[in-house]
């Protein structure tokens, strides 16, 4: 494996990189299910070459939907108009790809799941780490489970201790949870919550429709679905090709999966090579190999990747097989 990495890193470090054949646009996911109202899908968008190399356009791509009735594209983000069929039209460096989307159930409620958004949006705020709420006795009188492990003691503490100030109904902007992570009353973990995040869109809206705890008989999350699956390269040399979109899908044991990029945590192994912003983008800064991991409550997968720069003058020597 050693010698196989070298060998990677040494064959992308040569001035030029063979690409042969004509290059193919892979859209992710190939065909958009979208269940409720509230759904989301982030698209992914891939030049693969023959030789292997493949380069991220989800940045640059040109996505149009065929009926915006239906559904629409922005940033990325497939989001849901009406119940219907629809086809997207993607286009990227001269190739055009196109992918079928299904929207479905948007008349019906769909209410904030407490289990798999609330407390995952608590996660993805260090609220529930081991240096905050998290720790054995939590902090300010206010404990939380580690990462989100026991759902019952958050139910108790966010719903019904703290003299049920915590969370407000009939204002959620005057509850606790909102007031001391935007900083309008002291808070010792400083500023963790903005208006613009997905995260207090989620928790004003689970207050507003009445702070609910966990569900009976709710589908539970098996496992979650990263893309790129593989290892990627970034290379730092060449512009547009130095970050990569990752997408996250939580799969249900009734069949049902859900997108949940914006709301899974990330980090990264070395943050001097790769970081990776809340939205699940990577973006390379030097030259090295980077883990990147990612969360959602408790499952945890990662990806790999290899950031390279051309070495001027560099001549590749074979090396004995291992």
């Amino acid at each position: 494996m050693r010698y196989f990495t070298t060998f990677l890193i040494a064959l992308l470090a040569s001035p030029v990189v063979a690409q042969q054949g004509k290059p193919v646009l892979e859209v992710w996911p190939k065909e958009i299910p979208l269940f409720s109202k509230r759904a989301r899908v982030q698209i992914v968008v891939t030049e693969r070459w023959a030789s292997g190399e493949t380069i991220d356009l989800t940045r640059s791509a040109r996505v149009e939907s065929n009926d915006e009735a239906i559904v629409s594209v922005k940033n990325g983000m497939a989001t849901p108009h009406g119940n219907g069929k629809a086809i997207l039209n993607v286009s990227a460096a001269g190739q055009v790809a196109l992918v079928p989307v299904i929207v479905s159930n948007f008349e019906k409620p769909d209410p904030i799941r407490f289990r798999y958004e609330t407390l995952a949006v608590l996660t993805k705020q260090g609220c529930n780490a081991g240096s905050c709420h998290g720790s054995p006795k939590g902090k300010g009188g206010f404990s939380l489970s580690l990462f989100a492990y026991s759902p019952e003691i958050d139910e108790e503490s966010l719903i019904r201790d703290g003299l049920g100030r915590r969370t407000n109904p009939q204002d959620p902007d005057a509850s606790l949870m909102i007031r001391k992570p935007m900083l309008r009353i002291p808070h010792v973990g400083g500023k963790k919550l903005r208006r613009t995040d997905e995260a207090y869109r989620i928790l004003h809206q689970w207050i507003l429709e009445g702070a609910n705890g966990l569900a009976t008989n709710e589908p539970r999350c098996v496992r979650i679905e990263v893309y790129p699956k593989a290892s990627r390269v970034l290379d730092l040399s060449r512009e547009g090709r130095t970050a990569q979109q990752l997408s996250v899908l939580a799969h249900f044991d009734d069949g049902s999966v859900r997108d949940v990029t914006r709301i899974a945590t990330y980090g990264t192994s070395h943050d001097e090579v790769t970081t990776v912003g809340p939205s699940g983008l990577v973006t390379a800064h030097q030259a090295g190999l980077s883990a990147v991991t990612i969360r959602y409550l408790e499952h945890l997968e990662s990806v790999y990747f290899t950031a390279v720069r051309p070495v001027d003058g560099f001549e590749w020597t074979p090396q004995p097989e291992a």
